[in-house]
C-alpha cells in the first residue's frame, strides 16, 4: 500500500521543515559563512566555485538578517513513485519553495539602516545523507534573493 500524506500532514511537514531551514540558513550566513556550501545540491559543472567560496567567506562584507514572514508551499508532493514507500520516506520525498521576506543590515550587527530584501527558495530533499542521516536533510535548489535598496 502506498504511502498517503493528508494535507494537513503535507502543511504540517513543510511549515516544520522551512521554519529549521530558514532558522540555520540565516544563523550561517550571519556567522559561519564557510558552511554555506553544505546547504546547496551539488553543482554538475562548476565554474570557479571554490574561487567563489573563497571570496564569499573572506571578502562579503557581514550581515544582519531578521527573517519577518515566510510562507511555504508544497511543490511537488511526490518526486518519486511511492508504491510501497513508507510514511516516513514519503514525508522526504517532496520539494518546497520557500519564500523569506525580511529586514537586514549590512555590515555592523547593531549599526546603520535596517534595508528590506525577499528570498526564495526551492528545497529537495538530500538523496546522500549517510546512515545516520548525517548532512542537511534538505537542500537550496534554485535560490532567487533580492535586495531593497
Amino acid at each position: 500500500m502506498a504511502a498517503v500524506l493528508t494535507e494537513t500532514d503535507f502543511t504540517k511537514l513543510a511549515t516544520d521543515i522551512a521554519e529549521r531551514f530558514t532558522d540555520t540558513y540565516y544563523s550561517a550566513l550571519s556567522g559561519a559563512r564557510d558552511s554555506i556550501k553544505t546547504f546547496y545540491v551539488a553543482a554538475i559543472a562548476q565554474d570557479n566555485g571554490p574561487t567563489f567560496q573563497d571570496r564569499w567567506v573572506k571578502d562579503m562584507p557581514r550581515t544582519h538578517l531578521e527573517a519577518q514572514s515566510l510562507n511555504v508551499h508544497v511543490l511537488n508532493p511526490s518526486i518519486k513513485p511511492t508504491a510501497g514507500m513508507k510514511k516516513k520516506d514519503a514525508a522526504h520525498n517532496m520539494s518546497l519553495i520557500v519564500q523569506v521576506s525580511g529586514s537586514m543590515r549590512i555590515g555592523q550587527p547593531k549599526e546603520g539602516p535596517m534595508r528590506g530584501f525577499s528570498d526564495s527558495f526551492v528545497l529537495v530533499p538530500n538523496d546522500e545523507l549517510g546512515k545516520q542521516d548525517v548532512g542537511r536533510q534538505w537542500l537550496i535548489q534554485s535560490q532567487t534573493f533580492r535586495f531593497v535598496v
